[in-house]
């Protein structure tokens, strides 16, 4: 009916037309007169003149904005090669305001920009242009390739908000998309960034069925993937205790990343090697990863990932008992004016117990993050949870709010389901959770113990042991436990945690603790005074709690200290403890 409608007007129109130019009316308007062997009157012909000048300068216009967006696009690009991020997320901001932009323009731009927004100071502000290319390129079944990458790129991001679990979804449709048009390597990668996602989420028992998805590796040519595929599996060994597998994944991950482009990627891998070696005893191979991570990400400024791994190198720092260094890696984070949720939650982890030990009431005012609890708990991850509810836990008994603190270590043991990294948790449970909980942490504890590369796991069972006996006020059962607990985390270098554990002992069994006798080539160079300090130094002992056991002041060690090292030709305390277990 409507295309009858159609063609009767145009009848009408070339009726009327013809009956024009029958009397020598114009063609266009049949009104006036039509000039001298033309079809159109003077007004008409005007207009269509005008007309023709106007969609000319149109044209023209929109072929100097086509250049303009060019010449944004490619310096945007030539920023984001130089690590400018902010620069280049202005220059794709700017082509994106553009009006009447082609939506193909719109996807491509939006996605830059979303990758740009991912490694600079506001990641949060990536998903909203990640999601907007991608309802592009959903509706184009030509453009199925670049929908998965950016479905995968999109999880990442909610990796980053605290929202890991909330980006489980997008994989499972990476997953079926790659599968719909069977291509094999986007089906890889989408496993394998849901095995990832599982680990994180600590559901390690649905892993197994998407490593069957994947076939042999050895032929992928596609190096991201490939480090996926190692990250995944060094993830996979180091739960199991297995050593030797996790870092010949890690080394073989790092290799990769030579040929790697993606400096996240670069960045995250050195990053988890440092955990996995953490967790798995070797903490001086966890500091060269955590360092050699900082270092890429300083020098090619990474935006957020810079304070992030100025907080996890302070973790390892804290762990081996060097504060003051964490301290200052810690007020170097405060320095950035960067915003990530992801960032909120480290800055509670690290920042509230080493502004608690520290005694600076300014830095743990700027620690604490109230959004960060919430965050962990939607993030669905034991990781974060773990380490964050620890950390308020402390501050709330510092407060004075002991209840407070045993309702967050109960609420947060509901969703830990492995002990590593939440080794805080279950001996925060000992000191002053709920004796209800104390088996559950216990558990947690014994459960990691059973499997190999066990160190950890043995020294926090003793100091877990030493605190609950403390509760209990059996003071044999605490010292026994306790010097067990420093002997254990002196091997391993956990000088900070050997610390806790030589408090809960009385001054008598601390000098009687079982440490050989290192300072033997020393003799010579040092006093006797002088040995027996370096002696407690071996211990674990800060310079306040050395002072306390020889019955001197605080100021006199940091003489002797200071003398020890010109004799020896150091110039640390880090480096006075690599000489004793030479």
């Amino acid at each position: 009916m409507a295309k009858s409608n159609a063609e009767r007007v145009q009848k009408c129109a070339a009726r009327r037309r013809a009956r024009a130019r029958a009397i020598g009316l114009c063609n266009r308007c049949c009104k006036e007169k039509s000039r001298l062997g033309r079809t159109t009157c003077s007004t008409c012909n005007a207009s269509a003149i005008e007309r023709v000048q106007r969609l000319r300068k149109q044209k023209r216009h929109k072929e100097e904005l086509g250049q303009i967006i060019i010449a944004q696009e490619r310096a945007g690009d030539r920023a984001q090669e130089h690590h400018l991020y902010e620069d280049a997320i202005q220059c794709y901001q700017q082509a994106l305001s553009t009006v009447n932009l082609a939506p193909e323009h719109r996807s491509r731009l939006s996605e830059k920009l979303g990758y740009a927004l991912s490694l600079s100071n506001h990641p949060d502000r990536a998903s909203h242009w990640f999601g907007r290319a991608l309802k592009l390129y959903l509706s184009d079944s030509k453009k199925y390739a670049k929908a998965v990458e950016l479905l995968l790129q999109n999880a990442m991001q909610l990796y980053v908000e605290s929202k890991t679990e909330a980006g489980v979804p997008l994989i499972a449709q990476a997953r079926r998309i790659s599968k719909d048009f069977d291509d094999d390597s986007l089906w890889k990668k989408a496993n394998i960034t849901m095995i990832n996602f599982l680990h994180l989420l600590g559901r390690h028992d649905e892993v197994e069925s998407f490593f069957d998805c994947i076939e042999h590796m050895q032929g992928e040519n596609d190096i991201s993937i490939r480090i996926s595929y190692l990250k995944a599996v060094a993830f996979r060994a180091a739960l199991r205790g297995n050593a030797i597998e996790a870092y010949k994944a890690c080394e073989s991950a790092i290799h990769l990343t030579e040929e790697d482009e993606d400096l996240f990627q670069v960045a995250t891998v050195w990053h988890r090697y440092a955990e996995h070696a953490m967790a798995l005893g070797n903490i001086e191979l966890a500091k060269a990863c955590q360092e050699r991570a900082l270092l890429i990400t300083r020098e090619n400024r990474l935006g957020w990932l810079v304070p992030f791994t100025c907080l996890t190198y302070a973790e390892v720092l804290i762990k081996m008992g060097q504060f003051h260094v964490a301290y200052r890696y810690l007020l170097d984070a405060l320095s950035y004016t960067t915003q990530a949720p992801v960032l909120d939650e480290i800055f509670v982890e690290v920042g509230i117990p080493l502004a608690l030990h520290m005694n600076d009431e300014v830095v743990l005012t700027k620690c604490i993050r109230p959004s960060a609890m919430h965050l962990a708990f939607q993030s669905g991850e034991h990781a974060r949870v773990g380490p964050v509810a620890t950390a308020f836990a402390r501050l709330y008994a510092w407060q004075g709010h002991k209840h407070k603190a045993r309702e967050l270590l109960h609420r947060a043991l509901q969703v830990v389901r492995i002990v590593p990294p939440s080794w805080d948790l279950a001996i925060e449970v000992a000191r002053l959770g709920s004796i209800s909980d104390i088996p559950h942490a216990r558990a947690l504890l014994e459960a990691r113990i059973m499997l190999p590369s066990a160190d950890v796991a043995r020294a926090c069972l003793s100091l877990f042991e030493a605190l609950v006996a403390q509760r209990h006020k059996r003071a044999t059962e605490t010292c026994t436990h306790a010097m067990a607990a420093v002997e254990q985390f002196n091997a391993l270098r956990w000088h900070g945690y050997a610390e806790v554990a030589r408090r809960l002992l009385p001054a008598l069994a601390t000098s009687e603790l079982q440490v050989p006798n290192e300072t033997g080539s020393m003799q010579p160079a040092l006093t006797a005074r002088e040995q027996q300090i370096v002696q407690l130094v071996f211990r674990g002992l800060t310079n306040r709690a050395i002072a306390e056991a020889l019955a001197i002041k605080e100021r006199t060690v940091e003489a002797h200290m200071t003398s020890i090292m010109n004799a020896l030709g150091i110039r640390s305390r880090h480096q006075l403890m690599d000489v004793l277990r030479k």
